[in-house]
């Protein structure tokens, strides 16, 4: 039975490079960096093409890196299906930080 390319892992933690990653579907790394809380509630998805941004509240695209236009909609697709689990990974992650 071969694996199913867009399987979730949930990770909550902190990369070598200090960006905190909430999971990875697939290909896709969904994080956000460390020294943007004051912003919206965001993600940014690394893809193998570059990086994109999406914002949480309301869901919607806040940069598309360059990515083409099929990619965007399978990423948007996959933020609105995940929509709370990162929200609550994003909130929980800039709780626990003391202000800069």
């Amino acid at each position: 039975m071969a694996e199913d390319p867009l399987r979730r892992t949930w990770l909550n933690r902190i990369e070598p490079s200090g960006m905190p990653t909430a999971c990875r579907i697939g290909a896709f790394r969904f994080h956000f960096y460390s020294n943007e809380r004051a912003e919206p509630p965001h993600i940014h998805v690394r893809t193998p093409e570059g990086e994109c941004k999406f914002w949480l509240r309301p869901v919607r695209l806040a940069s598309g890196g360059g990515l083409r236009p099929h990619v965007l909609r399978t990423l948007q697709r996959l933020v609105f299906q995940n929509h709370l689990r990162l929200l609550t990974s994003y909130h929980d992650f800039h709780r626990s930080r003391p202000p800069a």
